[in-house]
């Protein structure tokens, strides 16, 4: 780090011309004028200058002329003030003053000047106010005419840059319609920057403003008449039970409106028209659930409000037992339909299982020849049954021969490589006479 170097900054001092002479002064005379600073004058050089001529360098605040002329008198130089920035906007209120300093004439007359406005004075008066367009920005000067129409020099130019005002844009964290008691966060945009702004928050239910730093504004749970507009729809805030009554109000600043001409509108289809200010669902439905909003002829139209419609528990309930007994009825729709679809009848009925077939509807069934082995949870039984008929000359003697393949899938765990046992089974049926007691069972 560098030693520090200390800077002192002061306001330039303001010379005062004064006159070894009070009063005029005749032509020919000697005259001294002095140019003081305050302060102090010393370490200065001075520069003494009248109009139409080059300067003249003192090393002293003073300047002898050993015999005037008429044309060394020197005329007064006006001071342009503005009362505002350099930088304003459309429709600011500016203020204009020509300050002229004399010891001879105490009135003047005054002239403005603007750049590019020759045709004549801009203005004839020493303070006069504008509220400011595009078209004020320029340069102006100002001078003045002394009563024996004499005139002071021009001041010095000043130039006035006048601009469109940014407009703001208003915006929102959410895009849709806001639900009441959620937070939402306002945001006032300028373009180009919004730097060096202060921003007022209003809304039309209330007169005051809130004044803010920033160009954020924070709401932590909107109301509904928070709306961004001036007809808003008063609707429920919670879910509507079906069979409960629906009742919408349009409001305008938060208040009803007392002319009729209000159209209300669901899911942009007009729903009522011509009416008053409230219009009532007396029992809603599912069939209601949708986007409502109000319009007036003349207030305007409101935004968008969701009402959501909640199936009563009495409903809910029924539904889940229609529910459930129609997946029990579908399930034993499906087993009967299995059912239906294994049993044969041709002549006399063959009924099989899985472990033993019969015929017709014998009290007792013919033993299977096959492996003794149960199937066991878990194993897939298979079966195919092939029928072969033998003839025979008798009729008592003919037999038919059913043969079956059961295929049994071995378990997981089963440490046997082969992909499972395949059993054969061959029943050998002849027909008898019926017994009385199987007579009377197949009537």
């Amino acid at each position: 780090m560098s030693d520090p170097v200390t800077l002192s900054v002061s306001e330039k001092p303001k010379p005062e011309l004064t006159s070894s002479l009070k009063g005029a002064v005749l032509t020919g005379n000697s005259v001294t004028l002095y140019c003081t600073l305050k302060p102090q004058s010393a370490g200065w050089k001075f520069y003494w200058s009248k109009p139409k001529s080059s300067e003249t360098e003192t090393e002293s605040d003073s300047n002898t002329i050993s015999s005037v002329r008429v044309s060394d008198r020197e005329s007064p130089k006006p001071v342009v003030i503005i009362k505002t920035d350099p930088q304003v906007f459309s429709g600011e209120t500016v203020t204009f003053r020509c300050n002229i300093q004399s010891r001879k004439y105490t009135e003047w007359a005054y002239i403005w000047n603007k750049k590019d406005y020759t045709e004549k004075p801009y203005k004839e008066i020493q303070e006069f106010n504008i509220s400011v367009t595009v078209s004020d920005s320029g340069t102006y000067t100002c001078r003045g005419r002394s009563s024996d129409s004499q005139h002071s020099k021009d001041s010095d130019p000043f130039t006035l840059t006048v601009s469109e005002k940014p407009k703001p844009e208003l915006t929102s964290d959410l895009k849709a319609a806001a639900l009441t008691g959620t937070s939402v966060t306002l945001s006032c945009t300028l373009k180009p920057h919004s730097a060096g702004w202060k921003f007022y928050w209003s809304k039309p239910t209330q007169s005051s403003e809130t004044e803010t730093e920033t160009h954020h504004y924070f709401i932590s749970s909107v109301r509904v008449y928070d709306g961004d507009g001036d007809v808003i729809l008063d609707s429920p805030v919670h879910p509507v039970t079906e069979g409960h009554p629906l009742n919408l109000r349009c409001l305008y600043r938060s208040k009803m409106i007392p002319d009729s001409g209000i159209d209300f509108y669901k899911d942009d289809s007009i729903l009522q028209n011509q009416t008053t200010g409230e219009m009532t669902i007396s029992s809603v439905s599912k069939s209601d659930e949708g986007f409502y909003h109000c319009k007036h002829p003349e207030r305007g139209e409101s935004p968008k409000s969701w009402v959501s419609v909640r199936v009563s528990a009495s409903r809910s309930t029924g539904v889940i037992i229609g529910l459930s007994l129609a997946s029990v009825f579908v399930i034993l729709m499906i087993l009967l339909i299995l059912l239906l679809h294994f049993k044969k009848k041709k002549g006399n009925v063959l009924t099989c299982s899985l472990l033993h077939c019969w015929e017709g509807v014998q009290s007792q069934s013919p033993t299977l020849n096959q492996d003794t082995n149960q199937p066991t949870d878990g194993e897939n039984v298979y079966g195919n049954t092939a029928i072969i008929t033998t003839g025979d000359s008798a009729v008592g003697s003919s037999n038919t021969i059913y043969s079956q393949v059961m295929a049994r899938k071995k378990k997981q765990n089963d440490t046997d490589a082969e992909s499972g046992d395949v059993t054969y089974a061959e029943i050998d049926l002849k027909k008898t006479k019926k017994t009385k007691r199987n007579q009377g069972l197949s009537k």
